[in-house]
């Protein structure tokens, strides 16, 4: 949907119908080499949002007593931004690999994300990856119109 269209606000919806809205697919849209392309993707379940969310956070800075009366983490630790780097790698991997029907169907039933992390990793360039990760990611929601519905009487002048 582009953001200059204006659609119908849906009101009163049962929960029925806002799940159909919530499993039809959602599309990422954009050109390569000039080709406009529509990759089809869905929006991802719990299970996978808290696997991604796990990942995220299992990298952890070092503690270093010697910081300050009360020590500090090291956030720039070579380790850690190693470690870091890669988890959310493996996350965007698998959110891709969950909300991508095209990608997991070339090699279907992979469950650990360190091998979904290989797999994806080696199928499409990185630029595309990002592409995909986030759309999926934002699953499609689009807020803008609806959330700046707020003045002040410095910002109309």
């Amino acid at each position: 949907m582009k953001t200059s269209e204006t659609t119908e606000v849906k009101t009163g919806m049962s929960l029925d119908e806002l799940q159909a809205v919530v499993d039809a697919p959602i599309w990422c849209e954009f050109a390569l080499s000039g080709a406009p392309i529509r990759v089809e993707c869905r929006r991802l379940g719990q299970a996978v949002d808290e696997q991604v969310r796990e990942l995220r956070r299992r990298a952890q800075p070092p503690f270093i007593k010697e910081r300050g009366p009360s020590g500090d983490y090291d956030y720039t630790n070579a380790a850690y931004l190693a470690a870091k780097d890669k988890n959310e790698k493996i996350a965007r991997a698998l959110m891709i690999y969950a909300g991508c029907p095209a990608v997991a169907a070339k090699k279907p039933g992979l469950v650990v994300p360190e091998m979904i992390y290989e797999y994806v990793r080696g199928v499409l360039s990185e630029t595309v990856l990002e592409i995909l990760g986030a759309v999926i990611q934002g699953g499609g929601l689009e807020l803008g119109g609806r959330v700046n519905f707020t003045s002040t009487s410095a910002s109309e002048s």
